[in-house]
């Protein structure tokens, strides 16, 4: 929303802090009032909420959040519910993507009757969390009703329950989702996926290893690079003393002065894709027993148009139900994950988690198996650090390949109840005093050789489009560089553009150069220049860097140059540092002039820097930006590149670009966008950049600000925790007042 000039704000901001200092010295109202909330924005208009009591503090989030996100977190309430069409028609894309797939699979799944049943089930205090949070919301919407869109649903408090489930669902179903895709089945009706490359970075450095006796903590996780999702605030509520992002009531990625953790993407199986044989008579069968199939008939409301209607149909395996999502007259296959029955399991863990004081507690929290796959990274203020592959685990029976279809008719392929965490991959206190996870192959994880005899496939489930080897090297190659680690390097290191390898690059080219001076001494002027800079590259992507756009066009030009048998060789002579052969010797030399054709053709002129090319930014402006990879190829050919090594490599922020509308720029529609730095300890520091802004409305100051002042320039602010209204750099201050009884 749209918040006054800058003068105007201070002047305000004092006399609403007097008021509120008055007003805490009246007698209490005739009305009814539990207790009262104050809401402090600082310079980027994150909010620190202090309260008595952690109701009042939910309460405070839910005012917060409704006030920078409004129609966003509404829009995910009604897709959750499976009610999107209903509000904007089949073909609009008010997150991103049409809402009549996102409807049908809300539906499939039952993310509204799971999260409602769910609800009813929650421990006493989560449940006053979710009535406390959307009562916020209600607040705000009823204070400020021209903010509320015609199409508002009523906001109800098992709502935060579906959001989490169905924005995170992706993850408790997608192992079972690619078993069956490797035998040929095509899922009846679109499933939830991703739809840029997942990517994300975890490290923790123990207290022991660093400068100044602290752990730290980085978590940055990788996506869809419009970062209004998590939502960023700081809370001192009772018992509570936690800051980072929540997505909506769930406060995912946070941390407290003792605890910090980080989740990147990538954990243990968690679903399978079961082929079941159908009888004569329509029935299947399942681990010796012969059932009917569940048929559930929907309908669809869409604005403008017919409803849609779906029958959809459900296997009992395991216990519960698991739907079909493709089907023939001799198999049915279905997907059965134990998520299914359990929607508020993630707010329960949660709520155990920032309420642990060490590293031990925080992973005891694990106990309730309600945390979607990942891989955790956690430290504490006394040095402690852990890394655990996180997420509720079927036993299965170890001699079946859980990768693919199995038989629902064998016996065998039935769960044998959850493994604890205590079974998973789980490392402690290494004696390096290094913890890192990037996507990484458990099988590289340190302290793992062994880990293939210790562990059943389906706990590792070392998935090959998530072996992003780079960025996890790049990050052991930094920490291991410093045997105590200082701050402002950990500041460098999460803001890291480095190309991993890059040096191997330069030195091939070099070797080139010494192998073939006739054709070095023909280059064109301009293609020396352009040499001279590529044999001095530091490697690094930023965005003022112009060795590094010039790096980009010869990278690409010379991985376009060699046919695809010939990749394989130049990948390997990268990698193990050999003198090129003679006839690639002369591709490599060649793709300095291409290089040379290429930017001129793209940016005007081979002396431009890399930011003329890269850039972030929303709506009409964009800014110049680092950290792209390095080939000029489309996001999912990097992802799928980036198993070799050396040929495609992201940079730690992992911007991906797309080409923008009417231009020749590129704009990053993926990559980091609430990274967040910890430094544990008296007094704890927190340092973050979060795109694009704190607010998703465009009037709003803080729509695109941190990426104009952050990302771009590859800087992160620090957010205070234990900002106050009293603080000179308090933008706002909002004190509420709050009852239990309806508004």
């Amino acid at each position: 929303m749209s918040r006054p000039h800058a003068k105007q704000r201070k002047w305000w901001s004092q006399r609403a802090l007097f008021f509120a200092v008055f007003a805490l010295t009246l007698p209490a109202a005739a009305a009814p009032v539990d207790g009262r909330v104050t809401i402090t924005r600082d310079h980027w208009g994150v909010p620190h909420i202090v309260a008595k009591s952690e109701e009042e503090g939910f309460y405070g989030l839910g005012w917060a959040e409704a006030e920078d996100t409004l129609p966003e977190l509404l829009a995910l309430f009604l897709v959750a519910e499976g009610k999107g069409s209903a509000a904007f028609g089949k073909d609009a894309k008010p997150l991103g993507e049409s809402v009549l797939p996102l409807d049908i699979e809300a539906a499939r799944w039952r993310h509204a009757e799971e999260a409602k049943l769910a609800y009813a089930r929650l421990s006493p205090r989560v449940r006053r969390q979710q009535e406390a949070f959307i009562a916020g919301i209600r607040r705000f919407m009823t204070d400020h009703p021209e903010k509320m869109p015609a199409w508002a649903p009523q906001v109800q408090p098992w709502q935060p329950i579906a959001l989490t489930r169905s924005l995170l669902w992706f993850f408790d179903i997608d192992d079972g989702m690619r078993a069956c895709a490797k035998e040929g089945v095509k899922p009846d009706g679109v499933v939830p996926k991703t739809a840029l490359p997942s990517a994300s970075n975890a490290w923790v450095v123990s207290g022991k290893h660093t400068a100044d006796g602290r752990t730290i903590v980085l978590s940055d996780p990788h996506g869809d690079v419009d970062g209004s999702l998590f939502y960023e605030f700081t809370m001192r509520a009772g018992a509570l003393d936690v800051g980072g992002y929540a997505i909506g009531s769930a406060m995912v990625l946070v941390h407290t002065p003792k605890v910090a953790w980080g989740l990147t993407t990538g954990g243990p199986s968690v679903s399978t894709c079961y082929r079941l044989p159908i009888a004569p008579d329509g029935s299947y069968v399942v681990h010796g027993k012969t059932a009917s199939f569940e048929r559930r008939d929907v309908v669809l409301a869409v604005a403008g148009a017919e409803p849609v209607r779906r029958t959809f149909e459900y296997a009992q395996i395991n216990g519960r139900p698991a739907p079909i999502i493709a089907r023939n007259d001799r198999w049915a296959f279905a997907v059965s994950t134990p998520y299914f029955d359990d929607a508020g399991g993630l707010h329960e863990q949660l709520d155990a988690m920032i309420r642990a004081r060490t590293t031990d507690e925080v992973l005891k929290a694990n106990r309730r198996q309600g945390l979607f796959p990942q891989n955790l990274v956690v430290g504490d203020s006394l040095g402690s650090i852990a890394y655990l592959r996180a997420g509720r685990t079927p036993r299965r029976n170890p001699s079946i390949d859980w990768s693919v279809p199995v038989a629902g008719d064998d016996p065998r392929t039935a769960w044998q109840g959850d493994h604890p965490y205590t079974d998973l991959l789980l490392i402690r206190d290494p004696p390096e005093g290094i913890l890192q996870n990037a996507n990484y192959p458990p099988g590289l994880m340190p302290g793992m050789a062994d880990h293939k005899s210790v562990y059943p496939a389906y706990i590792l489930n070392d998935v090959p489009s998530l072996q992003m080897r780079a960025r996890g090297e790049r990050i052991l190659q930094v920490l291991r560089s410093s045997d105590r680690l200082t701050l402002d390097q950990a500041k460098a290191l999460a803001l890291d553009e480095g190309w991993f390898g890059a040096e191997s690059w330069t030195r091939l080219l070099a070797s080139a150069v010494a192998r073939n001076p006739d054709l070095t001494a023909g280059l064109s002027a301009e293609g020396r220049a352009v040499l001279a800079r590529l044999t001095t590259f530091d490697g690094q992507a930023s965005a003022g860097s112009v060795a590094a756009l010039n790096h980009l066009f010869w990278r690409t030009a010379l991985w376009e140059s060699v046919n695809p048998s010939e990749r394989k060789d130049l990948v390997e002579t990268v990698e193990q540092g050999r003198a090129p052969s003679s006839v690639l010797g002369v591709k490599i030399i060649d793709a300095v002039e291409e290089a040379v054709r290429r930017q001129a053709s793209a940016v005007g002129g081979s002396d431009r820097p890399f930011g003329a090319l890269f850039r972030i930014g929303r709506g009409t402006q964009d800014w110049p930006l680092g950290g792209a990879p390095s080939l000029l190829v489309p996001p999912e050919q990097c992802t799928k590149l980036e198993s070799q090594a050396y040929a495609c490599v992201q940079t730690l922020r992992a911007f991906s670009p797309s080409k923008a509308a009417n231009t020749k720029t590129y704009r990053a529609v993926a990559g980091s966008r609430a990274l967040r730095l910890v430094q544990l300890g008296d007094p704890i520091r927190s340092f973050s950049a979060h795109n694009y802004g704190q607010s998703v409305d465009p009037a709003s100051p803080h729509y695109e600000d941190q990426s104009r002042d952050l990302e771009s320039p590859a800087r992160l602010k620090e957010v205070p925790f234990d900002f106050m209204p009293n603080s000179q750099a308090a933008e706002s201050t909002e004190v509420l007042e709050w009852s239990r009884s309806p508004r």
